[in-house]
């Protein structure tokens, strides 16, 4: 694959997913393939907590990227393994 398309999601602290400026966040999630990793805010003075979420809400979205991405990180494990196998 030419590109990687990494997939936010935003959580408040009272409900689920959130947009990025919802003003009680309490997590904010990434996956990319079948990595996820987590951001949490472990102070309510955190700085690099807001870079964050300002980068979030001026990221560009591109809903054929996306799909295309995850279209094929499902079908690589399974074409990887039928190939392994012979198949």
């Amino acid at each position: 694959m030419g590109e990687d398309c990494i997939h936010f999601e935003v959580l408040g602290l009272d409900k689920g997913h959130v947009p990025p400026d919802y003003d009680k966040i309490a997590y904010v999630a990434s996956h990319c393939r079948n990595v996820t990793y987590v951001w949490v805010r472990l102070s309510p003075t955190a700085t690099d907590w807001d870079t964050l979420i300002e980068l979030l809400r001026k990221a560009p979205v591109d809903v054929k990227k996306i799909t295309r991405f995850r279209k094929a990180s499902l079908d690589l494990p399974i074409k990887t393994l039928e190939r392994a196998a012979g198949l």
